[in-house]
């Protein structure tokens, strides 16, 4: 199948279900010296030419999906698409894990996205879990994230077979809970021994309708519901702030707050004899701003 016959049949198979805009087909580019970016380019020209002629006319969404090599080179990627109808741009590392990569990788990943916006592109952020209030603050329009979950994206983990299914995988002591004081997704079973501590449960309790007539053994058992809603509240109060500086110094202030939050946990549940939940993302998020930060007064 070629490219103009691939990018048809995907085009019109989303006009079939309805689909309110067209999600462009995308290919990977590991570097942006290799063939891929040049294919890539011939399918959004392809989908641009398509919509209002092969398809009904609809928005267009562009998907970027880069390499390491490929986030130091963001207008390569992104130029020509700027120079195309798009109405936004979705942008997917092939491998991001915000709470394990280091400050350079994410730094990289925040000026690609900044990139993106000053070509005029709106940018929609991919798989972010909390890092992506960094994103809005710094450069994104949007982010998606899983509720409690899809936090984060590598594709090579994707493609890999598995031998067998993991039994009980998303439930019980597995399941995932958010709590947005300390800016971390935690495993039940490292929620348990904080809200078992009373010095402890009282810093996050949640006044949101998901908990606020329930009690915290519901905790796990409301987790969506109290993602959804947290995570609306948390980006409904940055988008409430002008962009730029303002937004920086709130999510700076929320981090520093979690941060002693995160130090008081490590306190006490190791003086209960209680291994304590990593919360070293929040030292590298913070760096992070702060680099941003820096360019931005330079700039």
């Amino acid at each position: 199948m070629n490219v103009a016959s691939w990018v048809r049949t995907a085009l019109a198979f989303q006009s079939d279900l309805g689909a309110a805009a067209y999600f462009v087909p995308s290919l990977w580019v590991p570097d942006t010296e290799d063939g891929w970016a040049e294919l890539n380019r011939d399918i959004h020209r392809e989908a641009v030419r398509c919509n209002g002629t092969d398809v009904d006319a609809k928005a267009l969404i562009a998907a970027v999906y880069p390499g390491w090599k490929s986030l130091k080179s963001p207008r390569s990627l992104l130029s020509p698409l700027a120079d195309l109808p798009f109405e936004a741009v979705y942008v997917q590392p092939l491998r991001l894990r915000p709470t394990r990569d280091g400050v350079e990788k994410l730094v990289r990943y925040c000026r690609f996205l900044q990139e993106a916006r000053d070509l005029g592109l709106r940018v929609i952020a991919g798989r972010l879990g909390a890092f992506g209030l960094l994103a809005l603050s710094t450069g994104a329009g949007v982010f998606d994230s899983g509720l409690g979950e899809a936090e984060s994206f590598d594709l090579a983990a994707l493609n890999r077979s598995r031998s067998r299914a993991r039994k009980g995988s998303g439930g019980g002591r597995d399941r995932r809970v958010y709590l947005p004081r300390l800016k971390t997704t935690l495993l039940n079973r490292d929620l348990e021994p904080i809200l078992s501590e009373i010095e402890l449960r009282s810093r996050f309790a949640c006044t949101l309708p998901c908990h606020r007539h329930r009690g915290f053994e519901e905790f796990a058992a409301q987790r969506r519901h109290h993602y959804l809603r947290t995570r609306l509240d948390e980006v409904s109060a940055l988008a409430a702030l002008p962009a730029g500086g303002m937004r920086i110094e709130r999510v700076h202030a929320d981090l520093l707050e979690a941060q002693g939050h995160g130090r008081v946990v490590h306190r006490v549940l190791t003086a209960r004899g209680i291994s304590p939940p990593s919360f070293d993302h929040l030292d590298r998020w913070l760096a992070v701003l702060s680099r941003i930060a820096e360019s931005q007064i330079a700039a």
